[in-house]
């Protein structure tokens, strides 16, 4: 089985996620109000590898509001 570990940018040591899914949800902090950048290790029954260069930087906006009489 492989799964995926994320990291943030200021504690590439502890994951805020792991993942074996393509996708997931952060929840967006408030000392994140600038952006966050990411870094992502693959890893497996023999461990985690190396994760890999830091993502650009993503910036948060607000959620659109869901359409509604849909």
């Amino acid at each position: 089985m492989i799964y995926y570990t994320i990291f943030k940018e200021d504690d590439l040591e502890n994951a805020i996620e792991t993942t074996s899914g393509s996708s997931i949800l952060y929840e967006k902090t408030v000392d994140d109000t600038d952006g966050v950048r990411f870094a992502i290790a693959a890893a497996n029954i023999y461990g985690t590898g190396e994760p890999s260069d830091l993502s650009e930087l993503i910036k948060f906006g607000s959620v659109p509001n869901k359409p509604t009489g849909l």
